[in-house]
């Protein structure tokens, strides 16, 4: 079964909050020094990356204003 495309936009808009809710309240060297944080920041990048992938390329093409290209450096190489 496919996903309606509304979970993948969830699926990044609670990334995003949930990146900034880890990281707020460090400093750059709190987060640095702390590689559990990263890991879990870089999971959601992904999660930001393949949910973008997901979302077809029409819509992509009507929404110009968010730079789709940038989010490919999130995604998790095969």
């Amino acid at each position: 079964m496919k996903k309606d495309i509304i979970v993948y936009f969830e699926d990044i808009i609670e990334s995003i909050q949930q990146i900034e809710e880890y990281t707020s309240v460090l400093s750059n060297e709190q987060f640095s020094e702390l590689v559990s944080i990263q890991d879990a920041v870089l999971m959601r990048f992904a999660v930001i990356g393949e949910s973008a992938n997901k979302i077809p390329i029409n819509i992509r093409k009507n929404n110009k204003i968010i730079p789709w290209r940038k989010r490919s450096f999130m995604t998790i190489p095969a």
